[in-house]
């Protein structure tokens, strides 16, 4: 039962489906800068594997506070802690949108915990055209209107019932709201052997840091110095990215990425979506620049006549390719460069990730192959000469 998850039991909390959406509401507006998930006592993939965490004051506007994915409980009955590493907000309702397990079909939680107040807050503040900023201090409510805020789409089971009262950490009080109905969507696993897996990126917080470390590595690099004194440099970034020393843009929204699932009729792998949950396109990784969430499409969509050139006859050596290329959205813009980065939806392992492929077209090159689009970011930034 969904009241096990605040009651402070040992029991658990189960749901007949890989998607859920939980809603909590307290008595009073809280600034709650850590959560707790607790892991049932049995069934290791059921537990949640990626989510999102909203706040809002009315129940009509939300915030994104925090997204993770790639998350697992390595024992049973096991609590982590997640900071919420953005400015402080005080809300009377958070929400929990969980979007897939570690592969069952099926979810379940012993607990969930809201702590407020532990030790002030860190974090990074994310503004228009500059770098993420780290911050501490201490909280204070907020009663102004919060204009980050916006309405929740539609989309992910409810919870399996509606709840009384119950006490929750803090001494706070908060039922468990139903969310809205609606439906799956699910990927095909790949055939074959997995590629090897190679480290990169996950989170957002990683994200974060890594993209912040590649932009300072990117703007002091002898690369830029040489398109500066060639006078290609204004073509790879603006000034604003320059003066802020970051190289991409702000974060898409959830509502953004979802939309984008919705029109490709997929659901993102988890890295790419922290990816852009952290930055919505990117200036120059390596020779390519990366599309914002709402640009990228299925490759035969976004290059038709490219795909149609590539079907003729006498191109036969790109046959074996053109099945694969069906199904991969374009992330990347060519910029001059002839270079792609194309993820392959058919794909899609256990843990939602999809192989990634850098493919140099003009070049006469094979597809790249990369374990996901973590990997071949890091990849890109390794090769990067500086």
């Amino acid at each position: 039962m969904a009241v096990n998850l605040v009651e402070g039991t040992d029991s658990k909390w189960f749901a007949p489906h890989d998607r859920a959406s939980l809603e909590f509401r307290l008595t009073q507006p809280v600034v709650v800068d850590q959560y707790v998930l607790t892991s049932a006592n049995d069934a290791p993939d059921r537990g949640p594997r990626s989510w999102v965490l909203h706040g809002s004051r009315d129940g009509n506007l939300w915030r994104i506070l925090d997204s993770r994915g790639g998350e697992s409980f390595t024992d049973r009955h096991q609590s982590r802690t997640y900071r919420i590493f953005v400015e402080p907000g005080s809300y009377d309702r958070y929400r929990l949108n969980i979007f897939g397990s570690n592969g069952s079909p099926h979810l379940q939680l012993e607990a969930v915990r809201f702590l407020a107040g532990t030790s002030g807050f860190t974090g990074y503040r994310h503004r228009t055209g500059h770098a993420p900023a780290a911050y501490r201090g201490v909280r204070v409510v907020q009663e102004a209107p919060d204009t980050s805020m916006k309405p929740l789409p539609a989309g992910l089971p409810p919870v399996t019932e509606s709840l009384g009262t119950r006490d929750v950490s803090r001494q706070h009080q908060a039922e468990l709201i139903p969310g809205s109905a609606g439906g799956r969507r699910e990927n095909k696993k790949s055939e074959g052997s997995s590629p090897k897996p190679v480290s990169g990126p996950l989170t957002v917080t990683e994200w974060r840091e890594f993209l912040s470390d590649y932009s300072s590595t990117f703007l002091n690099s002898n690369y830029l110095r040489t398109a500066e004194s060639d006078g290609n440099a204004e073509y790879m970034l603006s000034q604003t990215q320059r003066e802020a020393g970051w190289l991409g843009y702000e974060p898409a929204g959830e509502e953004a990425v979802l939309a984008a699932e919705e029109r490709l009729g997929v659901r993102l792998p988890p890295t790419y979506r922290n990816f852009l949950l952290t930055s919505n396109g990117w200036s120059s990784i390596g020779e390519l620049d990366l599309l914002k969430v709402e640009e990228n499409g299925w490759f035969p969509d976004l290059e038709p006549q490219l795909f149609q050139a590539w079907s003729s006859p006498g191109l036969e050596f790109f046959a074996d390719d053109l099945e694969l290329l069906k199904r991969c959205p374009l992330i990347s813009i060519d910029g001059g460069s002839g270079g792609r980065w194309l993820l392959h939806a058919d794909s899609a392992r256990e843990d939602g990730e999809w192989t990634a492929y850098e493919w140099w077209p003009g070049e006469g090159g094979d597809l790249e192959e990369n374990d996901n689009f973590a990997a071949m970011v890091a990849s890109a930034v390794d090769a990067f000469p500086e």
